[in-house]
């Protein structure tokens, strides 16, 4: 009876910890691309971000403005391309 017991007990620890697992934090990185002089918002211009499990990007919308949805929390490094610059 102990040994049923205790592969119960197991297999519900292994129930709680396959839910907490799949249940990870994100966040949002949004932001502004403007020219560094005139300050003008710059459309269109390409953003990835580099990670070594993760690569995603997005593109700025008319006004220079971008967002990355569900990005793992933590810090991250932004490559921000633009052609002309």
């Amino acid at each position: 009876m102990t040994y049923f017991r205790n592969n119960i007990l197991l297999f519900v620890l292994m129930l709680i910890g396959l839910s907490l697992n799949g249940q990870s934090l994100t966040q949002t990185i949004r932001g502004t691309v403007v020219d560094n002089v005139s300050h003008t918002p710059l459309p269109g211009a390409s953003i990835v971000l580099i990670n070594a499990d993760l690569l995603t990007g997005t593109t700025t919308d008319p006004d220079g403005n971008f967002n990355l949805n569900t990005v793992p929390v933590g810090t991250h490094t932004l490559r921000i391309s633009f052609v002309g610059y």
